[in-house]
């Protein structure tokens, strides 16, 4: 591979110049790396993610009013959870959040 598109202004660059946040994967990985993001996705804070998809969705029809008020209200919504407060607590403490 000797260029790849790495952000939505179509901006192309060699694998050498991308960030290693990027990372780039053969044909043959990309159904691992699915189920990985899948149970990575499952696993996770689903009232977050799930207001995440909301937030995306309103931002793609809403007026940035109606988004911005949404996100605040997902956001307070999020920091009562008990997702927030074992996550907040894992890093007070420097471990991994469960």
């Amino acid at each position: 591979m000797d260029e790849i598109v790495v952000t939505a202004l179509k901006r192309t660059s060699t694998v050498q110049d991308t960030p290693a946040s990027i990372t780039a994967i053969g044909a043959n990985e990309i159904e691992d790396k699915g189920m990985e993001l899948a149970d990575r996705l499952a696993n996770g804070p689903s009232v977050a993610l799930g207001y995440m998809k909301e937030n995306l969705n309103r931002a793609m029809m809403g007026d940035i009013d109606e988004c911005l008020d949404m996100e605040a209200t997902h956001l307070f919504h999020c920091f009562q959870t008990d997702d927030h407060k074992n996550a907040a607590k894992a890093f007070v403490e420097k471990k991994a959040c469960i």
